[in-house]
């Protein structure tokens, strides 16, 4: 998902005080959002021009411990889409389509009807739609939390699962996702207070290779050229039935990873945040504050494609035929993108109101980012059997290796003053 404030882009998100990425976030985790935009968004620079959405997750309070434990169980489905036509219907428009190009009708009357009634071997009618794609896909999300503290100390902690299947059968794929937050603050004295946050994200997709997005060389347009002409299944299990499918034979093939091949992508964000705040008594409504965040974030990306074969069947002399394949040996791209974020800042803010009227606020903040990227990605093909799924597998004179770095630092300085 992505959110814009103006229409011109994503807005920046700020998680707890650091840029983040809010597709990961628990929504039970959440305490408050808000939205910055124009001067209230100045102090994030240039970052700032989409606008900044401002996330705080919840903290403990002064207050006994409370458990609170949250389970749901959903069923997703598709609500609305067009429908693949049928067998006869298809024959009927390949007439109507060859007739127009002043062709001879490919099909005749008795053959349409025997289409339309799908009860002859030799004409079958299948409903793609249905042969792939579920009525409804479950979805699971369960939370447990506990928020308490006193004045001194208070505590928040929280763990998260879930688990969402998607619309297509049988090895269709999937996406899991583990949240994990602990955020502590303490009351050393009533000047000095310090603040700890922890957290993970861990999240795991394992799909067909093959895109999901919409447009061409996909899975949505192998469904709509997958021809319900030909049989999904044919009476030998350990062949493929071909149903032109653009080439990969026919969306039950190409949409289950146990045939065709999967990617499988699994990441893990770490998140540490350690935050001083002083209240400097001799100036009345003078503080200062130390921020400090370090961030790492791993992923790793495994792509394996499978070959296979699909066949016709004509169910009058029970013989097969070679269709076509699919490739002719498996294939194999790893990836391994880790990224380091740390930042510091140093800010005194200032805030004072003067008999009844006159309220100043200011702030002066020095912000310093540094930040490093790692990418390597290898690759190989012709693998002697699809069965070993491990880069030694495939052959060494189609090694493909190639990899970039980045490291760069930032500082800047926001000064501020309201006057009311």
């Amino acid at each position: 998902a992505s959110l814009s404030i103006r229409g011109f882009g994503q807005a920046l998100w700020i998680v707890d005080g650091v840029e983040s990425n809010f597709n990961n976030i628990d929504p039970n985790e959440i305490e408050s959002v808000s939205i910055l935009k124009d001067g209230s968004a100045s102090i994030y620079g240039s970052r700032a021009g989409n606008g900044v959405i401002l996330v705080t997750t919840k903290r403990g309070k002064d207050q006994k411990p409370i458990i609170t434990l949250n389970s749901s169980y959903t069923l997703q489905g598709i609500t609305a889409m067009s429908q693949p036509v049928n067998s006869g219907q298809y024959a009927e428009l390949q007439n109507e389509k060859f007739l127009n190009q002043g062709l001879t009708a490919p099909y005749t009357a008795d053959q349409i009807q025997k289409y339309y009634n799908g009860t002859d071997p030799q004409y079958p009618n299948t409903n793609w739609f249905k042969e792939r794609i579920r009525d409804w896909a479950p979805q699971q999300q369960h939370n447990l939390s506990v928020r308490g503290g006193s004045d001194k100390i208070k505590y928040y902690g929280f763990f998260g699962y879930l688990d969402q299947q998607t619309l297509w059968k049988s090895n269709g794929g999937d996406y899991g996702r583990y949240n994990l937050q602990s955020n502590i603050d303490a009351k050393i004295t009533d000047d000095l207070s310090i603040q700890l946050d922890l957290s993970s994200v861990i999240e795991n997709r394992k799909f067909p290779w093959r895109t999901q997005s919409a447009g061409a060389n996909s899975l949505w347009q192998d469904l709509w050229n997958s021809l319900p002409i030909y049989p999904a299944t044919l009476p030998d299990p350990t062949k493929n039935s071909y149903a032109n499918g653009q080439g990969v034979g026919s969306i039950k093939l190409i949409s289950d990873y146990g045939i065709s091949g999967y990617d499988l992508n699994n990441s893990q964000n770490l998140k540490g945040t350690f935050v001083v705040n002083y209240k400097i008594r001799p100036i009345q409504g003078l503080s200062a504050k130390v921020f400090l965040n370090y961030e790492q974030n791993y992923q790793n990306d495994k792509n394996f494609t499978k070959p296979y074969d699909f066949y016709t069947y004509d169910a009058a002399s029970k013989q097969y035929a070679l269709a076509g394949s699919l490739g002719t040996q498996a294939r194999l791209v790893l990836q391994n993108n880790d990224y380091r974020n740390m930042t510091g800042q140093l800010s005194l803010n200032y805030d004072h109101t003067f008999g009844t009227a006159h309220h100043i606020t200011a702030l002066a903040l020095y912000e310093v980012i540094d930040y490093s990227t790692n990418y390597i990605l290898a690759g190989r093909d012709n693998f002697l059997t699809p069965a070993i799924e491990q880069l030694f597998a495939g052959a060494v004179q189609t090694s493909q290796a190639t990899g970039s770095a980045t490291e760069m630092g930032r500082a800047s300085y926001v000064g501020r003053i309201n006057y009311s």
